[in-house]
């Protein structure tokens, strides 16, 4: 194995593993990324015991730098764990919207039927119930009452005036 033919103490001159505190996530576009590229070369192919050396510190970095994704990805654990239990326990509140839609490039216009559930955060979670294209306006409209009828505690609101740019 190639950690046999490895000094056992790190050689002078090669860089030790520099352990950092796990990262802060930065969700400025709703996401976080970060990507690790290791680079692998066949052991048989090095010439020199100091290129053998130099590889041997990419290691220990790359290590380094997995074990702080690793450590990352376990607070990103709980953060979700955190998410899930505000999520299952806040009791949030639950609005039917009808509404009308239509992209600012195309001249179709479709009604949508939605479920919009509103945490006290500010989150959204919408399902979508029905959609209909912009000729079934009275489908939609008669769904939407229908709705409203059988779960009477529910509040509602039907936003399909036209949008001040369409007219």
């Amino acid at each position: 194995m190639m950690a046999d033919r490895l000094p056992a103490e790190t050689p002078s001159g090669v860089a030790g593993i520099r352990r950092k505190e796990v990262a802060l996530m930065d969700y400025s576009n709703g996401e976080w990324r970060r990507t690790y590229y290791i680079y692998l070369y066949d052991p048989n192919s090095i010439a020199t015991p100091e290129y053998v050396r130099t590889k041997d510190s990419y290691v220990q970095e790359d290590i380094a730098r997995l074990e702080e994704a690793l450590a990352t990805l376990k607070q990103y654990r709980l953060e979700l764990m955190e998410r899930y239990r505000y999520l299952s326990e806040t009791p949030a509140s639950t609005e039917l919207v009808l509404r009308r839609d239509r992209g600012y490039r195309s001249a179709y216009v479709t009604y949508k039927l939605l479920l919009c559930k509103s945490y006290p955060d500010g989150t959204e979670h919408i399902e979508q119930i029905s959609s209909h294209p912009g000729k079934e306006r009275k489908q939609a409209i008669s769904e939407y009452n229908a709705y409203c009828k059988s779960h009477p505690g529910l509040p509602h609101r039907m936003d399909i005036e036209k949008a001040k740019w369409e007219k």
